[in-house]
């Protein structure tokens, strides 16, 4: 066989025989071609064996070496690894993955053998996977890049989780370390749905699976090399593969005071607030508290609230403009809470048991039946309340004045008493199976080139919409769609009529969704239109004639409500209409426009079948074109939240990891804005771009975009002065589900 003719290019067949330390590592590439007869080869020997190894095998490796035809890197293995899987807890404190050589820092950067990662790691929610394979270390599949350099060092007697000062804090699984080239191997894939997992970690020198409450430290790859446990490590059922909710440090300005997983919570402020890290739309879910520390009077609250109806900011749940919580009160009352104001609502039971140290709060929240029932050490108290707003999520919530507080269990531990018939622990594998498992088959981000941004951008869909931008320059927006024809272009930052489409110069970014179908004749409102719809994802085009003879409506096809409208006249150099259900009734935003919503502009609300027109859209006559979107569970949420002007800024739960985001502030004058996690690979994600003006891409404002959700990371005022804020987002992964696996931390 030849050696040195396989040309660029060619199809060929590898081959890999993996070694440790005593045989050769082994490359082969042949030559698909049928009638082909060429081959390369390349060998790997570790270079400390080399002498030992040419005495044991009669064979000339020193030679070989020299000559070219034989790797020899220094050590006496190929290479080593290890892999681990975590959750975080305490956020912004040292805490050691591998003893001193591996860990996350004060910053909440990732240190790695002399590299420093410029990604920060602050997601508390969901599972890292953490990969070292002697080169190179791997969050979730991505190398970690950053300042420094990666220097493998030897590691005598290692710790886990230890660095000899600090003690990592949060949750392990599945620990495995090798000696030897095997570690090359212990990555992960994409399944089906496109949710990155790891393998299986295969035998090596040493595997902890914990599978075993009194022998945590055990070696169960058979060969024998069992770590010391120190400390007192607890068991869970918390795992990768089923992600438990714990309280979340993130749902308040300060992630001081948790502790044990962040299943306590003591906050460090006179009165502090948190949620739990899962918070479903549906089905009947049980959390227990146990009391550690209460007056038995008014010290303590324990409960459950909608958590997208009051992100918590820079103030307890007292003072946010809409809150809808109910609570037991440690001294043996239930509140109703309908917000604003701690006594809005007021209490509704009293006379039950008192809450002190020792006793277990049951909280049984059914969320088919719209009520929630407490239990103090198995007895019920009371009856059963209604909760006093539906169609959102809810999950567990408490507050608590500094000293009184307890630690809670949503499942992973066994529950203290047996939940009521039917209610489940708070888990990703409990939540209700999503519509959507992929959503990258219904909206995705695509980055190219300017010559091939549209190109790129109109493969992914048959009928669709697509949002295309140059990232380098200075040039406008273009909007397409197929109902209209892919040549007609609407621009977001002009009130410009249609125009044709002008390829970007630069680097760009395109945003497009699925319309599902051609378009159809729609009658369902007074005004014929044309609609493209996909009522699985909740998007659909609508096209129409526009006439000023009085008030009508168009159907737009999705048979539920859409929360976001956006449309424009294509004939007509007019605003863009926004409608948006946390904006006033009637009032609307104006995507060219940076102005705070207006009032008294939309004919009124949207149903499931149809939209209103504005009273000043358009012209008589004029070609109108409308983006419907209604929210569907685990792929798209449109909601509110409050600012702070703090770099610790609101959390918000959205269900999904977000892969898209759409920002404005509806009570004052700043820009749009658009974040996606194409152009910001890790957090924070700062790069983004204005839909009100054709400005090339900034970076400096951001947001941690997180497994559940996203936290503002900044003061800036687009994003997050002390202002009401709605947005719009679609998903990358589901957060969870009975039929997807739970999406890592990010």
């Amino acid at each position: 066989m030849s050696q040195d003719t396989i040309a660029d290019g060619e199809a060929i067949y590898l081959a890999l025989d993996l070694s440790s330390t005593t045989d050769l590592t082994a490359l082969v590439a042949v030559s698909a071609e049928p009638t082909a007869d060429r081959a390369l080869a390349w060998f790997w020997k570790p270079g400390d064996l080399l002498d030992d190894h040419e005495t044991r095998d009669r064979a000339p490796y020193r030679r070989w070496a020299a000559e070219g035809h034989l790797e020899a890197p220094p050590g006496r293995a190929v290479d080593y690894g290890f892999v681990a899987q975590h959750k975080r807890s305490k956020l912004g404190a040292t805490s050691p993955i591998f003893d001193n050589k591996v860990y996350f820092t004060s910053g909440d950067a990732l240190y790695a053998f002399g590299l420093t990662s410029t990604a920060l790691y602050r997601d508390p929610s969901a599972w890292y996977h953490i990969f070292w394979n002697g080169t190179g270390v791997y969050v979730n599949g991505t190398l970690v890049t950053g300042t420094g350099t990666y220097t493998a060092a030897s590691v005598t007697n290692p710790r886990l989780g230890f660095d000899g000062t600090n003690y990592f804090s949060g949750y392990m699984s599945d620990f495995a370390f090798w000696n030897g080239s095997s570690a090359s191997l212990q990555g992960g894939i994409s399944d089906a749905n496109g949710v990155w997992a790891a393998r299986k970690a295969a035998a090596g020198y040493s595997f902890l699976g914990f599978g075993s409450s009194g022998a945590l430290g055990t070696d169960t790859s058979g060969n024998g090399n069992t770590w010391t446990v120190n400390g007192s490590p607890v068991q869970t059922t918390d795992t990768p593969t089923n992600n438990y909710a714990t309280w979340n440090p993130l749902k308040w300005l300060s992630s001081s005071g948790f502790s044990n997983g962040n299943l306590t919570f003591n906050g460090s402020s006179s009165w502090s607030d948190t949620t739990a890290t899962i918070a479903p739309r549906s089905g009947k879910w049980y959390a227990e508290v146990t009391i550690t520390s209460s007056t038995g009077a008014n010290s303590l609250f324990l409960g459950v609230m909608a958590v997208s109806l009051c992100p918590f900011n820079s103030a307890p749940w007292q003072n946010q403009a809409t809150t809808y919580a109910v609570w037991y009160q440690d001294g043996g009352k239930i509140w109703n809470n309908t917000g604003p104001g701690y006594s809005a609502g007021g209490y509704v039971q009293s006379g039950l048991a008192t809450l002190t140290a020792g006793k277990v709060l049951g909280i049984a929240l059914d969320l088919d039946g719209g009520t929630v029932q407490f239990y103090v050490n198995n007895v019920a108290q009371g009856t059963a309340v209604a909760l006093p707003y539906s169609s959102t999520e809810w999950t567990f919530w408490t507050e608590q004045y500094t000293g009184y507080y307890g630690t809670a269990n949503f499942g992973a531990t066994a529950f203290a008493y047996t939940p009521p018939t039917g209610f489940k622990a708070l888990c990703t594998a409990n939540l209700p199976a999503v519509s959507i498992k992929k959503p990258s088959d219904h909206f995705n981000t695509v980055l190219a080139a300017g010559a091939s941004i549209k190109s790129s951008s109109e493969a992914l869909y048959t009928y669709f919409l697509e949002w295309i931008k140059d990232r380098a320059n200075s040039q406008n927006h273009q909007l397409i769609d197929t109902v209209r024809g892919t040549s007609a272009v609407l621009q977001s930052n002009t009130t410009a009529a249609e125009t044709t489409y002008s390829a970007p110069s630069g680097t760009s970014v395109g945003w497009v969704w699925n319309s599902g179908a051609a378009a159809v004749t729609n009658n369902a409102g007074s005004v014929t239109s044309q609609v493209s719809a996909n009522p699985t994802s909740g998007f659909s085009i609508v096209t129409w004639t526009h006439t000023t003879s009085g008030n009508y409506t168009v159907g737009h096809g999705l048979g539920a409500t859409p929360k976001l409208i956006v449309q424009k006249s294509r004939s007509t150099a007019l605003n863009w209409d926004v409608y948006h259900p946390s904006l006033a009734a009637g009032n609307r935003l104006i995507l060219n426009s940076p102005a705070a919503q207006g009032t008294g502009y939309w004919t009124g609300p949207p149903s499931s079948t149809t939209i209103p027109h504005l009273t000043t859209s358009a012209n008589n006559n004029d070609l109108m074109v409308a983006y419907c979107f209604a929210e569907i569970p685990g792929y798209s949420k449109f909601g509110s939240y409050t600012g702070n002007a703090s770099n610790d800024g609101p959390f918000v739960y959205c269900g999904f990891r977000p892969r898209f985001i759409l920002v404005k502030d509806a009570s004052v004058g700043n820009y749009w804005n658009i974040y996606d996690t194409a152009r910001s690979v890790s957090n924070p994600a700062s790069e983004h771009l204005f839909p009100n003006l054709s400005n090339s891409e900034l970076t400096n404002n951001s947001f941690d975009i997180l497994s559940n959700g996203f936290k503002a990371r900044t003061t800036g005022g687009d994003i997050n002065a002390a202002d009401t804020y709605i947005f719009a987002a679609f998903a990358e992964h589901p957060f969870g589900g009975s039929n997807v696996a739970p999406c890592p931390a990010r």
